[in-house]
């Protein structure tokens, strides 16, 4: 049951951690920039809450929903990781939607890896004479 609990937890905090990104982003007016991005990362999000709920029941689908999210929202993200002022981090992180985006950049990172090293333990072909 613990091999369910973590994946789904992880992707949950993802999913919310997405879902607060967007509707700050979306709260402080319309989003006129990357919109097809920004949709693909929507539907990313959306991917990682049907990860969560089916990993509780299916490791592998859930698995392969995750990856699936990882690569739709990674676009958004990576092109967003450009505007961040990195030398001044800790000054603006009250401001705008930074705090917002670092933190759903951060979880995206860990829900990629998590998975990514989640599907290749899971669909790995055992070699000839190993068990």
């Amino acid at each position: 049951m613990k091999q369910k609990i973590i994946p789904s937890a992880i992707y949950a905090l993802t999913t919310v951690c997405l879902a607060e990104f967007f509707d700050a982003a979306y709260g402080a007016g319309p989003v006129t920039r990357y919109v097809r991005l920004t949709h693909l990362a929507i539907a990313g999000t959306v991917l990682f809450a049907i990860a969560c709920i089916s990993s509780l029941f299916t490791l592998r689908f859930g698995t392969v929903c995750a990856l699936a999210a990882s690569v739709l929202a990674w676009p958004y993200f990576a092109n967003a990781l450009t505007a961040i002022p990195w030398g001044s981090l800790v000054s603006v992180l009250p401001y705008a939607n930074w705090r917002y985006e670092l933190t759903a950049i951060l979880l995206l990172a860990v829900s990629s890896v998590y998975s990514a090293a989640h599907a290749w333990q899971l669909f790995r072909v055992p070699v000839a004479g190993q068990v």
